[in-house]
C-alpha cells in the first residue's frame, strides 16, 4: 500500500516542536503502529480499519463522480471551442474561462481520488 507523503521538518527552531506522522486517509488522525499486518493497516487508523469496506465504497464513488464531472467539463469546453477532440482542449489558453478552471481543478481532484483509491486497494 502507498502511504501519503508527509512533509519532513528541516533543521531549525520549529523542527523541535513539529513531528511528521502518517495520517489516516479517512479521518486524518495520526496513525498508530497497532494493527500492523492487517490489510489496510498502513493507511487507515484502527477505528476506520473496522469500516474499511464502506470507506473503499465511498472512495470508489468519489472517483466515479469526479470522472463524470470531468467528462461534462470536457464536453462544455469542446462546445465552446467548436471541436470535440480532447487534445485541442489542452491547448486552450483562455485564462478567464470558468469552465477551463473547473476542468483543471476537477482533473487534479480526480488524480487525488485515484491515488486514495489505489492506496486503499487491499
Amino acid at each position: 500500500a502507498k502511504v501519503k507523503q508527509q512533509h519532513k521538518p528541516q533543521n531549525g527552531m520549529m523542527a523541535r516542536f513539529v513531528t511528521a506522522a502518517a495520517r489516516c486517509l479517512s479521518c486524518n488522525e495520526p496513525l498508530a503502529k497497532a494493527g500492523v499486518g492487517q490489510p489496510g493497516a498502513g493507511v487507515l487508523c484502527g477505528t476506520c480499519l473496522a469500516d474499511k469496506d464502506n470507506i473503499l465504497d465511498v472512495a470508489h464513488s468519489d472517483v466515479c463522480e469526479t470522472q463524470l464531472a470531468l467528462q461534462a467539463c470536457t464536453s462544455r469546453c469542446g462546445n465552446c471551442a467548436g471541436i470535440s477532440e480532447a487534445w485541442f482542449l489542452e491547448r486552450c489558453k483562455n485564462a478567464t474561462c470558468p469552465t477551463m478552471y473547473h476542468r483543471s481543478k476537477t482533473a487534479a481532484d480526480l488524480e487525488k481520488f485515484k491515488a486514495k483509491l489505489d492506496s486503499l486497494d487491499f
